[in-house]
């Protein structure tokens, strides 16, 4: 099953260009959005399944490592994110 996860990073103020251009060369990384103010960025890591995109997630960790003040990983939950008309059934349920 597709895996979609959701970064936030808090950056190390200077660097926030700098690492939205690593980023933006690594596999998984979809999407990436520069913020204004905190936290820096955005980003959306996707792969063809959960244990790649932690992989993708590691890969792109490592490559800003020491320039990341505080970050948050939200992974998607694709059970729900399939079809939005049975996930609203099983909230109303």
């Amino acid at each position: 099953m597709p895996a979609k996860v959701y970064v936030i990073l808090d950056l190390v103020h200077t660097y926030s260009a700098h690492v939205a251009q690593i980023l933006r060369t690594k596999p998984g990384v979809a999407q990436i959005d520069l913020l204004d103010g905190a936290p820096s960025i955005i980003m959306v890591i996707e792969a063809p399944e959960r244990l790649k995109a932690g992989e993708y997630l590691v890969d792109v960790l490592d490559s800003v490592d020491g320039m990341i003040e505080n970050l948050r990983v939200l992974p998607v939950d694709q059970s729900l994110a399939k079809s939005p008309a049975k996930s609203a059934r099983r909230m109303t349920s």
